[in-house]
């Protein structure tokens, strides 16, 4: 008699990085992007991918392709998205920045958090922007997960967009 293994591929679970909170106040210093800035308030219903852009980090390109991506996916489906950029915009970034809309438009809204107020409120503790992207749920709330790779945040959209608001 042949038996047949068949070895099932174990989701990983969804770790959170902390309770649910309320979202800080934006202090931005300007806008990119999209033409209108970010209101949380105008999102009450919808899950918003916040991402996080460090002007040390040379992502950028792979971050826009990932929100992209996301929107593509769940955008019908209550999905939005807004970044955050941690620093100032020298000669060098504005470069970079310019370089990433002709790869990936970047439709959604941008802060420039120059002093980096934002982004602290954000991530309290020193060394937590880990992979660079978090979450507001359907109900206001701001909301990390602990990801082993950056691919994890699609199912962290899933379960954000199947909780009621």
């Amino acid at each position: 008699m042949l038996t047949t293994l068949v070895l099932a591929a174990q989701a990983r679970p969804l770790v959170p990085a902390g309770p649910p909170v309320p979202f800080p106040v934006l202090r931005a210093e300007s806008w990119m992007g999209a033409a209108d800035p970010f209101n949380v308030r105008n999102a009450k219903g919808k899950v918003v991918l916040v991402h996080f852009t460090p002007t040390f980090c040379c992502g950028y390109d792979h971050a826009a392709k990932l929100v992209r991506q996301a929107l593509d996916r769940y955008g019908r489906k209550g999905l939005t998205a807004f970044g955050v950029f941690s620093g100032t915009l020298d000669g060098e970034q504005t470069r970079i920045w310019t370089d990433v809309q002709r790869h990936v438009p970047v439709n959604w809204p941008v802060m420039v958090d120059k002093d980096g107020a934002t982004t602290k409120a954000l991530f309290p503790t020193e060394g937590e922007v880990q992979y660079s992207f978090s979450f507001i749920d359907r109900k206001g709330s701001y909301r990390k997960f602990r990801f082993e790779k950056l691919d994890d945040v699609f199912p962290a959209i899933e379960k954000l967009l199947a909780e009621r608001a």
